[in-house]
């Protein structure tokens, strides 16, 4: 079995998309995975599945949710050896440890393309500062990330992609509950 996990974009977001956890984990069992928790409301998913293929289940995965919410939501999956790649190639390592909500990593559905990261390179961001890394925008917000350009609609729109962000603090618990599944 392999351990994933499944980061749900826009769900339960200013009372929009909707979903309660213990819906997801019963959609996500019923799929046939195993070890289901979620994390806070924001969908965030740890499981077990024979599957191999992270595009099959984030097919599935969204092909149950809009079959059960009547609503599209972009799923992104990782493994647990890809979540322990990212925490270790931080490049905002020393910023995470001092604020872990000012450090976040936006987990994108393809590696981007040159193209589009010149875009989002050209975007005015003030001081906060991206770096891309395979298939993460690792973000630096040193003024919170309410007012920051850099964001998933922005990513989204400039490279092409899906994209669901999440604070570094968020990023090390997901780490910590893949360690946990049997």
């Amino acid at each position: 079995m392999v351990k994933w996990l499944a980061l749900l974009r826009g769900i339960n977001v200013s009372g929009q998309k909707s979903i309660r956890m213990v819906e997801l984990r019963s959609w996500m069992e019923d799929l046939g995975f195993a070890s289901v928790a979620t994390y806070i409301q924001t969908g965030n998913v740890v499981f077990t599945s024979a599957e191999r293929s992270g595009k099959k289940l984030a097919q599935q995965i969204h092909e149950q949710i809009l079959k059960r919410s009547g609503f599209e939501v972009p799923v992104v999956i990782r493994t647990e050896a890809q979540m322990r790649s990212i925490s270790r190639n931080n490049p905002f390592q020393a910023e995470a440890e001092l604020d872990g909500k000012s450090v976040h990593v936006a987990f994108l559905s393809a590696k981007p393309k040159a193209e589009g990261l010149e875009k989002m390179a050209a975007a005015d961001s003030g001081e906060d500062r991206f770096e891309s890394i395979g298939k993460e925008i690792y973000l630096h917000f040193p003024h919170g990330s309410a007012d920051t350009k850099l964001w998933n609609s922005t990513m989204e729109r400039k490279l092409g992609v899906a994209a669901t962000g999440r604070n570094w603090k968020t990023v090390v618990k997901l780490n910590e509950m893949l360690k946990q599944v049997q």
